[in-house]
């Protein structure tokens, strides 16, 4: 059996009907929407899990994590009047 589902943090999707002794798992995530200044990690999806009885919950989890954007940059001194400088030492 295989099939979509649409889930968010506040909406979690059940799948009822799967008879006991299969294993379910997760297996791909759609692309997630880009969000300017952020880069999204890969996304973690845990273990399958086993149908073993009708009143357990078996649950998969993905897991999703994002990274603000972080550059560099560099000060950088410069002297304009090197002939002043050199006076000031003497």
């Amino acid at each position: 059996m295989s099939g979509s589902r649409t889930v968010t943090t506040a909406t979690p999707a059940t799948v009822t009907g799967i008879p006991t002794g299969n294993t379910c798992s997760v297996t791909s995530e759609d692309a997630l929407t880009l969000v300017s200044g952020y880069t999204w990690g890969t996304p973690t999806i845990s273990a399958p899990v086993s149908i073993a009885d009708t009143t357990g919950t078996h649950t998969v989890t993905i897991g999703n994590s994002i990274l603000k954007d972080r550059g560099t940059f560099t000060i950088a001194k410069t002297l304009k009047n090197r002939r002043a400088a050199s006076r000031q030492r003497d």
